[in-house]
């Protein structure tokens, strides 16, 4: 009964031509059961003819129970390019004579029946389609004259249903992205640390709100037929741009310009504004009856020291009745207030501060909390769940943490949950941190995978659990249910496999130029996706934001000369390689100073001093072997995670050797000039090696200054030895004090890094700065005007303390902000 005129099936034009089409149209030619399943338009044959018919009344009574939806499904099967109008007034006819015929679907009713020896004639061959097109008799009914706008809106003239959840998803992630490869050999662990096999790159063109954008319209032009049916639109995320106009507020440029009675703003929390976001529009969906949308969007911005967890995308969900992931209203909460995780708006650094082990610590007892309690109030046994799904955080090695400890705590291990794991995990190992999107695209990932796996097509995993966390500290648990007959296909692993890959050098670029708030617009756009535009010049803060969608017409630039080119660097040689690696990261040239420093000093130990070679490298190596242990014992008792031991072991070891030093000085001068080399070579040489093998693990600017200061004094000292000369009792108080001069602001460090506050305050911050650096200052000027004659050695001593506590000074002098600063109340 469908005319060529107008609605011709799309599936029939993708399996057929026009001319085939109308070829059989005109002979009345006809498809047996065979035919039909395989050119996949019918998707099943019923048995008997019961069957069909009861399959039918079932088909008629979701039409007529869900209009909107049915309305919306066919329109995804009809072509409507061939004469519109023509199309519309025929469709009225059909559904009129339809709905005139009250007894078409009745029980006993035989008129489905098939005869193939009967001829079908077109309805309509005793009218053109010019008659039918200018009859005065046909009215033109809008599509919306039989409900009011309200009620096309809130469905409130249907019944309601009892199941609401997300209809549908869809994903938007930037087209490039550095692989592990290239960060492992820039010296960031992203693969053997941190799990990633890749993570998003993105410039100053795409943000927040240009992310949320693409994604809304995918699902606008993919799943929503009538833009005005949606009634709430809710963003959940952290990383908003504009700190007083809602990302919301942007996507409504989506929608028409008459529709503007859609309710919804953003929710801002770390990870877990998406939820909240989902959770609220949810509730509005059962209390209406209506439909929404939902919208998670993110950029990790890092420091490239930190690129291992940088990642950026943006899911929108289509939220209403009768979903694809029906999402039950038992559900449990643990929130609470904790310092593990913060964003300051000013602050010298784009990594988040992030207290690793103390997040992970508050995430597995919120994830605890929420399993004892869906047992205890709802009966929710979450071993039973088929699957389990939970928030990602910023990588995928932590993912596997919390596995393991899931399995733990749920009674038994659930069958499949391991395999299911990795089928979750699988897209945000190549996206990277992910932040208020990490649950929905694990979600994603796990349908996607399922689907995918032909041995597990046919696996029934029908609940699944959904765990959302943020920090500061928030989570939910949830449970769901998948009906895998509503569900849709995820083109998300496309886009994945059709990222470019760009260079470290590029990605560098773009970090500086994140910091210095500068528009830096190096990456091509891609057609049909929005995009900011900035004028040359302009600041990303400026208060002029433009959104537009980029235009098949408008030039693109050479993506080739962005990506990382893998097979150029085979011919360039290991030295090459090396020059090029030094020449990017940081930590290849604090590696490169120390080595240096380093072998100088052993150098001039061996060649050029006249101290005995021997014992010195003997007691070195027995002092770095204590060094270990006791780091070792630091690590094995108080277990706060490298970077917190590291430091502990760096000044209690520390002050140990600096007492040490004074000790002797006041037993034996004569022995000093030859202890403190051993004690001085084997404790730097552990302390150096330490900071590089947790350089990821430190402070920025202590992992300057420590490369800086350890091997400069590596060159300081081994040219001591090397000049030689006499060392008389004011050169060797001169050396101790010099060595030990750190003592006091090691002794703060230590009672900072117990006290979990720092040196904070004005009066110790000052008291120390002098201490620490006047004191060899007055000695020095105490021996320039008090011994007439200075060898070279004491005054290269000398140049050497004070153009250390030159650089000692400088350092303090940047922490001063931080250190100044009151300690929160």
């Amino acid at each position: 009964g469908i005319s060529p005129a107008g609605q011709l099936s799309q599936l029939l034009r993708e399996y057929l031509s026009p001319s085939e089409i109308m070829e059989a149209y005109l002979e009345n030619s006809h498809w047996d059961c065979d035919d039909l399943l395989r050119l996949k338009i019918v998707s099943s044959v019923a048995s008997t003819k019961e069957q069909a018919f009861s399959e039918g009344r079932k088909l008629a009574l979701f039409i007529a129970r869900n209009p909107a939806q049915a309305v919306r499904d066919t329109l995804h099967l009809v072509k409507l390019k061939y004469a519109a109008e023509v199309a519309n007034e025929e469709s009225w006819l059909i559904a009129k004579k339809i709905a005139e015929s009250q007894d078409l679907f009745s029980k006993n009713n035989d008129t489905f029946f098939f005869d193939s020896n009967v001829k079908r004639i077109p309805a309509k061959m005793h009218q053109s389609s010019q008659e039918l097109k200018t009859d005065s008799n046909v009215k033109r009914i809008p599509a919306k004259m039989h409900q009011s706008s309200q009620e096309w809106k809130t469905g409130s003239s249907r019944q309601r249903s009892s199941a609401y959840g997300i209809i549908a998803m869809e994903v938007y992630t930037p087209g490039f992205a550095i692989s592990a490869d290239t960060l492992e050999s820039n010296g960031i662990r992203a693969r053997r640390k941190q799990g990633q096999e890749a993570v998003a790159v993105w410039d100053s063109k795409e943000d927040s709100i240009s992310m949320a954008m693409n994604a809304v319209t995918k699902l606008l032009e993919r799943h929503i037929t009538d833009p005005y049916s949606i009634g709430r639109l809710e963003v959940g995320t952290e990383s908003n741009v504009d700190m007083a106009k809602s990302i919301k507020s942007y996507l409504m440029s989506l929608f028409p310009s008459d529709h503007v009675d859609i309710e919804g703003v953003d929710n801002i929390n770390a990870c877990y504004g998406g939820t909240a976001a989902l959770l609220n529009t949810i509730s509005w969906c059962r209390e209406t009856g209506g439909y929404g949308i939902v919208v998670t969007t993110d950029t990790a911005d890092m420091d490239i020291s930190d690129s291992a967890w940088r990642g950026a995308s943006a899911v929108a969900m289509y939220v209403g009745p009768d979903p694809w992931i029906e999402i039950h209203p038992e559900r449990v909460s643990c929130f609470k207030n904790t310092m593990d995780f913060l964003k300051p708006r000013y602050s010298n650094q784009i990594t988040p501060h992030m207290q690793t082990r103390e997040s992970m610590n508050h995430y597995i007892e919120a994830l605890d909390n929420c399993v004892e309690s869906m047992g205890r109030k709802f009966s929710v046994d979450t071993s039973k769940l088929d699957a389990f799904i939970f928030h990602g955080g910023l990588c995928a090695t932590f993912m596997k943490i919390v596995e393991r400890h899931l399995v733990q705590i749920v009674n038994g291990r659930p069958k499949n949950w391991d395999m299911y794991f990795d089928y979750s995990r699988y897209f945000a190992s190549h996206m990277g941190g992910l932040y208020t999107s990490s649950l929905f695209v694990n979600l994603l990932s796990f349908l996607h995978r399922m689907s995918e796996d032909v041995h597990q097509k046919h696996q029934i995993t029908n609940t699944i659990g959904l765990f959302a966390y943020g920090s500061g500290s928030t989570a939910t648990l949830m449970h769901a249910t998948i009906h895998h007959d509503r569900g849709h296909t995820i083109d998300l692993s496309d886009m994945i496999e059709k990222r470019s890959l760009v260079s470290f050098d590029t990605l560098s670029e773009i970090v500086e130029g994140y910091k210095s708030e500068g528009n830096v617009d190096i990456l091509p756009r891609s057609q049909a996706l929005y995009y900011r535009y900035l004028p040359e010049g302009v600041s990303m803060n400026d208060s002029g934001r433009i959104y537009r969608r980029q235009m098949e017409n408008e030039e693109l630039k050479d993506k080739s000369l962005l990506v990382e080119n893998h097979t150029a660097s085979r011919y360039n040689g290991k030295l090459y390689k090396f020059l090029n690696l030094l020449r990017r990261d940081l930590r290849t040239q604090a590696s490169a100073g120390l080595m240096t420093g380093w072998i100088w000093w052993v150098i001039a130990s061996v060649l050029l001093s006249d101290f005995q070679t021997a014992d010195l490298f003997t007691n070195a190596t027995l002092v770095f072997t204590v060094t270990l242990c006791l780091n070792f014992g630091i690590n094995l008792f108080f277990g706060r995670g490298n970077g917190w031991s590291y430091l502990l072991g760096h000044c209690l070891i520390g002050s140990m050797i600096f007492v040490a030093y004074a000790i002797i000085l006041s037993t034996s001068r004569s022995e000093v000039k030859n202890v403190w080399r051993s004690l001085y070579f084997g404790w730097y040489t552990y302390d150096s090696l330490s900071f590089i093998v947790f350089w990821h693990d430190l402070p920025h600017r202590f992992r300057i200054f420590q490369s800086i200061h350890h091997s400069l004094s590596f060159l300081c000292t081994g040219t001591w030895l090397a000049v030689g000369g006499k060392w008389t009792d004011l050169t060797i108080i001169a050396v101790v004090v010099w060595l030990t001069s750190d003592l006091w602001h090691y002794l703060s460090s230590l009672y900072g890094l117990f006290s979990e506050v720092g040196v904070t305050r004005r009066s110790e911050a000052g008291y120390n700065l002098k201490l620490e650096n006047l004191v060899f200052a007055s000695y020095g000027i105490g021996i320039y005007i008090f011994v007439d004659d200075m060898s070279v050695l004491a005054w290269l001593i000398l140049g050497t303390g004070l153009l250390f506590d030159a650089i000692d000074t400088y350092f303090r002098l940047l922490t001063w902000p931080r250190r100044l600063a009151k300690p929160p109340q």
